[in-house]
């Protein structure tokens, strides 16, 4: 694709077997509705736009199907990319094995969705740089352990990690003030998370949320109580004062 590509328009790859690699450039600041559907021969995406200003693809559909008749599809995301669009691999069918953030990552934002039941995904290293990660970002993925670094300050909704079955640890960094309800609901085989910062934390009520008490204070040193309480957590949230 031309370095000075604007937009992507509907269904342009659509089907394209044969199409093993792809480089979207950092110029791209729109894409429309599933552009690379059926694309089964992929092995490299190689994702460039900084930030799009129009994605009308539904979620998962702008790769469906991407790599399946491949070993496995490996996605790498350039330095300048800000943000990681709304469900551009999530929900969706695909062979993605390997997920890259090139070094010194300018990334701000995981957004909802964006990796969703990738199943083939066991690892993934956030960047130092990501502020946000949204709603369902890693849902039902097969990551193993996961490092929300201390860049990350803000959670936003419900399930980022829900019924990752595979997950066995996480850490969450010291930048997390609150962390939703069924964040790590039904991640079964959770048995570690370590807190960096364990001063403060409450465990809130989903329906009595406007004030902390202090019996509502609770001791996040135990990583092993810790992972219980969370991958349990359907009523409640935490939060730091």
């Amino acid at each position: 694709m031309p370095s000075t590509l604007k937009a992507i328009g509907a269904y342009s790859f659509y089907n394209c077997t044969g199409l093993s690699k792809i480089t979207i450039p950092e110029s791209v600041e729109e894409i429309y509705t599933s552009p690379f559907y059926g694309c089964k021969g992929l092995t490299e995406i190689n994702y460039n736009a900084i930030q799009l200003t129009k994605n009308s693809s539904y979620v998962g559909y702008m790769f469906y199907n991407a790599g399946i008749d491949t070993e496995g599809c490996t996605v790498n995301f350039g330095k300048n990319v800000i943000e990681v669009p709304y469900g551009i691999f999530g929900q969706a069918r695909t062979n993605i094995i390997k997920v890259n953030f090139e070094a010194n990552s300018n990334l701000q934002v995981i957004k909802d969705w964006a990796f969703a039941n990738i199943s083939g995904l066991t690892e993934i290293t956030i960047p130092d740089t990501v502020e946000k990660i949204l709603r369902g970002a890693f849902e039902n993925t097969s990551i193993k352990t996961i490092i929300i670094p201390d860049s990350v300050t803000y959670i936003d909704g419900d399930e980022v990690f829900r019924d990752c079955k595979l997950l066995e640890s996480a850490t969450i960094g010291s930048g997390l003030t609150k962390i939703p309800r069924l964040t790590f609901y039904c991640c079964d085989n959770l048995t570690e998370v370590t807190f960096k910062d364990t001063d403060n934390w409450y465990k809130k009520d989903i329906d009595n949320i406007s004030l902390l008490k202090e019996n509502d204070r609770i001791n996040v040193t135990d990583s092993q109580a810790n992972a219980e309480l969370l991958k349990e957590g359907n009523y409640y949230l935490l939060q730091k004062q």
